[in-house]
């Protein structure tokens, strides 16, 4: 293994092991908490405790209580034992006809806007399925989702419930979807929008746009499905730096008012989000940056694009940032992020941005 995938896989563990040392946000995302033992499949909303199906697809959980169809181990859709204590969900990700299954599960409380959080969960392809697939994702709602359909959770579908707010987000896997015999984590870091309550995970894709990969018991006559067992869906308030060392990254909505170097409401929002994403970080330094587009004289561009730099570093400063841990630097119109002459490529190079430039001990 190179450094470079060594340092990135020791990363990852350590996010892990950070991840189930701190509180889950998600009530019972572990499915042990149960009314009574399963008896049957279909059974996700009668015995879950916190957790339902948004649709009228019939998710499955599995427990070592059980007998037949939903035990576990051994149960109506192959062998596996749970990832973590007793129970574990099972659901359909793909099944011909746009038939999918969803998980919902509600928070403990709504999440801050503009904080970042991570998700993480553990799934294993059932030995049984003749597809597997890696489409699996996540939709955050602001309230529970209840729509009388078995078919995915389309945006036109959820189109129909006009006062609701979402936010969709893509999973990443850290290992095959493919795998039958362990459980593979899928992880996701996303900043919040400060209104959700909920999680959704599923396929929301329709079959012709489901990507499908055939398995070892896939036969041209058999139904093609992929049904996934799902085991501690994890979701806490992110403890890791969410830029890369060394890279610039504009501040979205830190615009000016012509010749000017006044923050505007909206700008000072913007470096408040900046500010609850780096002030937790240990030994951090931080370079803000200032240009302006190609207009008035260099020596008048460089003034402004200074004071614009220190206008946002100073912000910082006020809220909480280590006045010895930032600086500020004006560019001018020297480092323009588009080289056209168009009133829109003047908008973009009129910008703030910053780089995280060093970590002591590091």
């Amino acid at each position: 293994m190179s450094r470079i995938a060594l340092v990135s896989f020791l990363s990852y563990v350590a996010s892990i092991l950070t991840c189930f040392s701190q509180k889950n946000m998600v009530l019972n995302g572990g499915f042990e908490q149960l009314t009574e033992c399963p008896k049957d499949v279909s059974s996700l909303d009668e015995h879950a405790v916190h957790l339902s199906s948004p649709t009228s697809g019939t998710t499955d959980i599995f427990n070592t209580c059980a007998m037949g169809k939903v035990s576990i181990p051994r149960n109506f859709r192959g062998q596996q034992p749970a990832f973590l204590g007793e129970s574990y969900a099972g659901l359909y990700l793909y099944s011909p006809n746009d038939y999918r299954e969803y998980i919902q599960l509600k928070l403990d409380t709504v999440l801050q806007k503009d904080t970042f959080y991570e998700l993480t969960m553990y799934v294993s392809l059932a030995e049984s399925s003749t597809v597997s697939t890696n489409d699996i994702n996540v939709l955050f709602s602001d309230r529970p989702i209840a729509l009388g359909t078995s078919k995915n959770l389309s945006k036109s579908r959820l189109s129909r419930l006009n006062e609701h707010r979402f936010q969709f987000q893509r999973l990443e896997w850290r290992g095959s979807s493919r795998d039958m015999d362990n459980w593979t984590p899928i992880t996701l870091r996303f900043q919040a929008k400060g209104f959700e309550t909920h999680i959704i995970l599923g396929n929301f894709s329709g079959d012709g746009l489901t990507n499908r990969f055939k398995t070892k018991n896939f036969r041209s006559a058999h139904k093609e499905f992929a049904y996934y067992y799902i085991d501690e869906v994890r979701l806490i308030a992110s403890s890791q730096q969410p830029f890369e060392v060394g890279e610039p990254y504009v501040i979205e909505g830190v615009r000016f008012a012509n010749d000017s170097y006044l923050l505007s409401d909206i700008a000072k929002g913007k470096i408040q989000a900046l500010y609850n994403n780096i002030r937790d970080l240990p030994n951090k330094k931080i370079t803000i940056n200032g240009h302006t587009d190609d207009k008035g004289s260099e020596e008048h561009n460089q003034f402004l694009s200074h004071r614009r730099a220190k206008a946002v570093a100073s912000y910082l400063v006020e809220l909480g940032f280590p006045d010895k841990n930032i600086v500020w630097k004006g560019h001018g119109n020297r480092k323009p992020l588009v080289t056209k002459t168009t009133e829109e490529a003047r908008l973009k190079n009129r910008r703030v941005d910053f780089v995280i430039t060093e970590f002591e001990g590091h």
